[in-house]
């Protein structure tokens, strides 16, 4: 384990805790000159950090049997392990399993390599961070239910995730990986295939008139199955061959059948990301996504209200 952790890696409650060395007044201190000294080479149990002997760290005798992820650290007594003080802040500090239990941390390059956290509690400011990522090294994770905490199990994103259009995030207890752009495309993509079916239909040659009137295609995902459940979106096609859709032109349904069988294998980070995207076009009633996407503004974490000691504020943009 020490081989493959090594001190220079960071860790999501490193990269935490350097967002929070920006903040001296935050009342963080005492993690770091209290606790206990191992006598022997150890590992911190929750990001395998490697403790030295000598070395100041925490055991796990503050963690109640009432904490949600106990059965994952309970087990371990001061004789098996320990935690390093940046998961103990992680996971002892109040905002830290609050607020950053939905929410980016990572270094801005352009603010001078500025170490920022964004917030995404609802589905705009998800959608935000994810296509105005922060510079590695970069956490991002969202909690998916009350009283789970989040940051301290998150994982880094070390390399240029806009360059390289590859994000991993934490949603819940699941850790997934999504390709950003590719799924903003798809989803451009499939408005302009809709489109095309519009102008097929409209300059279809009306030589009989139809039994049935021929139903408009407005999407070929069901959104309203994504909606159920928006971090496991069921993804469901509709059938585009059927008469009453009226489409008979062979290279449109093979152009749709192309861009259904990508979407298809979407993994399931990117099915997440197409749900949001979804979901927010339907908010704020476009189906432009590329221009809506443009137009987002990643929102930072209140640090003065955290300082200041009061409660998060309610967001306009609702939750999932």
């Amino acid at each position: 384990m020490n081989n493959l952790t090594p001190q220079n890696i960071p860790t999501a409650t490193s990269v935490l805790a350097q967002f929070f060395e920006r903040f001296p007044e935050l009342p963080i201190g005492e993690f770091y000159t209290h606790g206990v000294k191992v006598t022997h080479d150890s590992n911190c149990i929750s990001c395998a950090t490697p403790i030295k002997a000598g070395q100041l760290c925490h055991d796990s005798d503050f963690i109640t049997n009432t904490f949600g992820d106990a059965p994952s650290l309970k087990s371990f007594s001061k004789n098996q392990g320990y935690l390093c003080c940046h998961c103990r802040v992680a996971i002892s500090y109040g905002p830290s399993t609050m607020q950053f239990s939905y929410a980016a941390v990572g270094r801005d390059n352009a603010a001078g390599g500025e170490m920022k956290a964004l917030k995404i509690f609802g589905v705009e400011d998800f959608i935000a961070a994810v296509y105005n990522p922060l510079d590695a090294p970069f956490v991002m994770v969202r909690k998916e239910r009350k009283k789970q905490h989040m940051i301290w199990k998150g994982k880094v994103n070390l390399h240029d995730v806009r360059k390289e259009d590859l994000l991993f995030f934490s949603s819940g207890e699941t850790t997934l990986f999504c390709h950003p752009q590719r799924v903003l495309n798809v989803a451009a993509k499939e408005q302009e295939l809709l489109a095309q079916v519009r102008d097929y239909l409209s300059s279809k040659p009306d030589k009989k008139a139809p039994k049935k009137k021929v139903r408009q295609l407005k999407e070929l995902v069901r959104f309203m199955q994504m909606n159920v459940n928006l971090c496991a979106p069921a993804i469901v096609f509709n059938d585009c061959r059927h008469e009453s859709y009226g489409i008979t032109d062979s290279a449109i349904l093979e152009r749709i059948d192309a861009l259904c069988e990508v979407i298809r294998q979407f993994s399931s980070g990117d099915r997440q990301i197409y749900a949001h995207l979804r979901k927010l076009a339907y908010l704020k009633k476009t189906q432009d996504f590329k221009s809506m996407v443009a137009q987002l503004s990643p929102r930072e974490v209140d640090m003065k209200a955290i300082i200041e000691g009061k409660p998060p504020a309610a967001d306009a943009d609702g939750t999932d």
